[in-house]
């Protein structure tokens, strides 16, 4: 799977996640997390979402990092309340531990960046 998004293959990588699922086998959080990542670098976040759900349906716990690839997708395709709706359930999550002071400064939040990124772009 991650050799697939290595390689620029979103959809094969997907395909393969799926079918490890339907064939009852648990992918790991970091395959999960790499489709979530290789998905929403190509601004293919509905999709990302749909593995991002499948992930906790099986049980797998989102990381930071499947967290923060689906914030900055959305952010890049423009979706910045979904982004920001999203950061609020994870920082009300008691199973993830942001780290101090993560969202805190308006400087590292993603939707500030994004915004900023989006407004660059000239697409808010």
């Amino acid at each position: 799977v991650q050799c697939f998004c290595r390689k620029g293959a979103p959809d094969e990588a997907k395909e393969t996640l799926d079918e490890m699922v339907a064939r009852g086998y648990l992918p790991s959080v970091a395959a999960f997390s790499a489709v979530v990542g290789c998905l929403c670098k190509r601004g293919r976040v509905t999709r990302a979402m749909d593995v991002f759900d499948t992930m906790r349906a099986v049980g797998s716990e989102p990381t930071i990092r499947t967290y923060n690839s689906l914030i900055g997708g959305l952010c890049y395709v423009g979706r910045l309340e979904e982004a920001r709706d999203l950061l609020n359930k994870l920082k009300d999550s008691p199973k993830q531990t942001m780290p101090s002071g993560w969202a805190s400064r308006p400087r590292f939040s993603p939707t500030t960046r994004c915004s900023t990124a989006t407004a660059r772009r000239g697409t808010c």
